[in-house]
């Protein structure tokens, strides 16, 4: 019985082996740019009653993004030029951290009567008075980001978008009640004339 398993075992290995075919590949390569493409929508004007402050419409800006790549570092940006041309960010940060939503304070100047660069800052802070920010008003606020992506508050004033490879919504929404210690009728500090604040996009690739 051992001659034969062993007889088995020398047969096995002496199988011949096959001989492989030779096989020649090709690689197709093809250079793909990331493209991104952004358009804009929503309510960007509204009044505002005089006595209140309140807005008769709420604002809301829509940027709908769409890219064939994640992109880790798109800028939010929003500005108030004051009474020397200097642009001054107008978002007030109410909530840091990393989300999907975040909650903020958005500040408007008087186009015509450019307020101080110490009223805009004023009306960024936590908690302002209407004495001193003449001709700024601020409204509390949301920006939200779908699509998986994050938001983050950056020292420098803006907010970091992380946006994923598809069809993004990057929103703002804005209350109709003034942020506190804004806007007060009774002090007249804010003059009579159009209110407006800049919002881009920066850092597109």
């Amino acid at each position: 019985m051992k001659n034969i398993l062993m007889l088995l075992i020398i047969t096995f290995f002496n199988i011949p082996c096959a001989n492989a075919d030779y096989i020649t590949t090709n690689t197709f390569v093809v250079n793909v740019q990331n493209t991104v493409a952004v358009t804009t929508s929503g309510n960007l004007n509204s009044s505002i009653d005089a006595f209140s402050g309140e807005m008769t419409t709420p604002l809301n800006i829509d940027f709908n993004i769409t890219t064939n790549e994640d992109i880790k570092n798109i800028n939010l940006n929003a500005y108030v030029l004051d009474s020397t041309n200097t642009k001054h960010s107008a978002f007030c940060c109410t909530e840091p951290g990393v989300s999907s939503t975040q909650k903020m304070c958005l500040t408007l100047g008087n186009n015509t009567h450019l307020p101080s660069a110490c009223s805009i800052n004023s009306c960024n802070k936590m908690c302002p008075t209407p004495i001193e920010n003449s001709n700024t008003i601020s409204y509390p606020g949301n920006i939200n980001i779908n699509n998986k992506g994050t938001l983050e508050y950056n020292s420098g004033g803006y907010y970091v978008a992380q946006i994923n490879s598809g069809i993004t919504d990057l929103t703002i929404s804005l209350a109709t009640t003034p942020k506190s210690g804004t806007y007060d009728f009774n002090t007249a500090q804010d003059e009579s004339d159009t209110y407006q604040v800049e919002i881009y996009l920066d850092n597109l690739p």
